[in-house]
């Protein structure tokens, strides 16, 4: 399946159509129908418009086709104490847990005097097959 056929899944899942999608993303309707007929390829910066809208698909899926195209981790929720009970555990897990461990091992700098608390807002790994996941912050 190429690109042009897993944006259409996308555009499907939210029940868009393909101008509602590029106001979405904030690029021209024309620029949709040109990726989706197949007449141009999609640009690096087109998927990250993609991905910086629909937060929940997987980057990965969406440029290779592989793995799911979501990266949600579905917990089960306990609802009188609100706590994860037992996570289901997806294939991004290992991958997670690797990023949540370099956030934790780098050394903190000494902060300015501001006001503002700072956040992750990506994270991107880079694998040696030249393929690479992004994972967002909250």
């Amino acid at each position: 399946m190429d690109i042009a056929t897993r944006i259409k899944e996308i555009i499907a899942h939210y029940q868009l159509t393909s101008a509602g999608f590029a106001h979405k993303i904030g690029i021209q309707p024309s620029s949709v129908s040109h990726i989706l007929s197949g007449r141009n390829k999609p640009s690096l910066d087109l998927i990250q418009k993609i991905t910086a809208s629909f937060t929940d698909v997987n980057t990965h899926w969406l440029i290779t086709g592989e793995n799911e195209m979501f990266t949600n981790v579905i917990t089960n929720v306990n609802p009188k104490n609100k706590e994860p009970e037992s996570p289901i555990i997806t294939e991004k897990e290992t991958e997670v847990s690797k990023a949540e461990t370099i956030l934790k091992s780098t050394p903190t700098l000494p902060k300015a005097n501001t006001s503002k608390q700072k956040e992750v807002e990506k994270i991107v790994v880079f694998y040696t097959d030249k393929t690479f996941d992004i994972y967002k912050g909250n």
